[in-house]
């Protein structure tokens, strides 16, 4: 059948080499590969950017922490760097949860540390009572962290869950 449909395909290397073809060299996150083709109708030429995902990190210090404490969270992910001339931002929620329930959720931006890092940031605070703009988190409860990386496909999901010390 006719579709209209034309597919292909390019390989990439992620070290560089001599490469025969019209395999990439060096194709790393952060890699963009631009495909150009002119169509006859109607006519003009048609450009496609396609970059190369990178499989994201998250990371939350201090590793163990007292009700009260500052928690500095980090994702770092390519991905995520949307303006390569901008500060990008980007949105998650964190949970404190006791007994299995979820008592207290608080949305925290992160933002980027400077154009085109692809690293991004956000300082939570906790309390130990159910003060506004800060996470409720007493002693002996559960601060749950998570980051969902969109790309590559399948999605991948770290969780970093952290005890609030007792005393």
């Amino acid at each position: 059948p006719t579709t209209g449909v034309f597919t292909g395909e390019i390989k990439t290397n992620t070290a560089p080499g001599t490469a025969a073809g019209v395999e990439i060299d060096s194709a790393t996150s952060r890699t963009e590969i631009t495909v150009t083709y002119t169509d006859l109708a109607p006519f003009g030429n048609r450009v496609a950017v396609v970059r190369i995902a990178s499989v994201g990190s998250l990371v939350a210090n201090p590793p163990a922490f007292e009700s009260g404490a500052d928690i500095l969270i980090t994702v770092t992910d390519w991905d995520l760097n949307v303006g390569r001339a901008l500060i990008d931002t980007y949105v998650m929620a964190v949970n404190q949860s006791s007994g299995g329930l979820v008592r207290d959720t608080e949305t925290v931006t992160l933002t980027e540390t400077g154009a085109d890092t692809g690293i991004f940031t956000a300082v939570l605070q906790t309390s130990g009572t159910d003060a506004a703009g800060g996470l409720h988190a007493p002693p002996g409860s559960d601060v749950t962290i998570e980051y969902t990386d969109e790309a590559p496909t399948p999605a991948v999901t770290t969780t970093i869950t952290r005890r609030v010390a007792i005393g």
